[in-house]
Formats: structure tokens, C-alpha cells, sequence
């Protein structure tokens, strides 16, 4: 049975690897969580120059490190996601929520089972009925021209941490704040956060959403430029 360890899972565009230094910072905080040694996510990445468009998943554990990669379709030239996923909150949470770690099986079988039911995503709820993240995703969710998101008890995505900066960019307002399951239906809109998908939309795009978008579609074309 393989050791449990943390991964990055990143994705180039249109070939460039724009967001690599945000992924070597928080993997070389989860290994020094674990006492693991930390590989070099640049050298890694050599190894796909030329590669338009590619997933890498870097996992580091005790046993060493693992790279797997797989085609992805190419960049659409926008931060959305181009499709639309239907949440469905589930009572489930990590041991360590603020580590990518390789413990993965629950939160997947639960997302798995969701799909059956048509949803694309499930949001973690922890036992006081607070809604921390996604499966796979970090969450927001809208009021008006303001976001709410939970500031703890998550996975600081690098996603999640692009958003932040274009708000703080735009000044849009944003709470750091637990939201309750029962709270949902008070919001105007509901998005995620991926490295791999960018943002993604759970129903209607909204003003606010996007101008994050644009804020952040620029500057992934602006690392496509240097």
C-alpha cells in the first residue's frame, strides 16, 4: 500500500506553465508539513516543453516522487470553464483540509456517486452543517457585487488565490466567512475554483463574476507573453 503524500495538479497554456511558482510555493509548504522532500516543479516541467496542452499531477510521498501526465483539450482563452456544473452538498470532511494530500478516495467516490445523479461537483459539509469546499474545488458565492467564501477549513487553491487577487485588483468586497448549507438559497450565484478549469460557473454568470473572469483571463495571457 503506497504511503500517503501530497500533490500539485497543474496545467500549461497554449504550452506555458503560468501559474508554476504558486504550485512550487504550496507544494514545498505541504512537504515541509510532512517532512518530505520537495522535487522542483520547474524541472519537472522541462520534460513537457512543446506539449501544448497537459495536465501534470506531481505526487511526493515517502516512497518518492510521481509524475503522471495526460492531454487536455486545448485553452479556450478565458478563465470560465465552459461548462456549467450542478453542485449537491454532501456531509463529508478531510483530515487535513489544508493539504493536497494523496487521501483522495472519499471526497472521489462522493463526487462519483453525485455525477450519477447528474451534479458535477459535491460541496463538503462538515458537522456543524458548514460548507468548506468542493471535491475537488474551492467555493464562493455572491451577493450582489460582494463574495463570501469560507476563509478556513479548505484547501488554499491556486485558483482560489487568483480570484483573490482580482478582487483585491477590482475591489470587490469579499467576507471570509463560514456559510451554512441552509444558507445557499440566500445567494445570487454560486462559482468554483480549479487549477485545472479555472472558474467554474454553478448557474448563472453574474456582473461581478464576470469581471473576475476578464481580471484573471488577462493575466494568464500576460504569463503566456513573458
Amino acid at each position: 500500500m503506497a504511503s500517503v503524500g501530497v500533490y500539485e495538479t497543474m496545467r500549461n497554456f497554449c504550452g506555458v506553465f503560468v501559474l508554476l511558482s504558486e504550485h512550487q510555493e504550496r507544494l514545498e509548504k505541504s512537504c515541509g508539513e510532512l517532512g518530505l522532500e520537495c522535487p522542483d516543479l520547474g524541472e519537472i516541467v522541462e520534460g513537457f516543453e512543446g506539449k501544448k496542452d497537459v495536465r501534470l499531477r506531481v505526487a511526493v510521498s515517502s516512497d518518492g516522487v510521481e509524475v503522471k501526465s495526460f492531454d487536455i483539450p486545448e485553452w479556450h482563452g478565458s478563465f470560465l470553464y465552459d461548462e456549467v456544473w450542478r453542485v449537491k452538498p454532501v456531509h463529508l470532511e478531510r483530515k487535513r483540509p489544508e493539504l493536497k494530500t494523496t487521501d483522495t478516495a472519499a471526497q472521489l467516490e462522493a463526487r462519483a456517486e453525485a455525477a450519477k445523479e447528474g451534479f458535477g461537483e459535491v460541496l463538503l459539509v462538515d458537522e456543524e452543517g458548514r460548507i468548506r469546499e468542493g471535491g475537488i474545488t474551492n467555493v464562493f458565492f455572491v451577493k450582489e457585487e460582494k463574495l463570501v467564501t469560507p476563509g478556513e477549513g479548505m484547501l488554499p487553491g491556486i485558483s482560489r488565490s487568483l480570484v483573490l487577487k482580482a478582487c483585491e485588483e477590482l475591489g470587490v468586497e469579499v467576507e471570509f466567512r463560514d456559510v451554512g448549507v441552509d444558507e445557499l438559497e440566500n445567494f445570487d450565484a454560486v462559482f468554483l475554483t480549479n487549477a485545472i478549469r479555472g472558474m467554474v460557473a454553478t448557474g448563472e454568470v453574474v456582473s461581478v463574476m464576470k469581471r473576475i473572469e476578464e481580471w484573471c483571463t488577462e493575466f494568464v495571457k500576460k504569463g503566456l507573453d513573458t
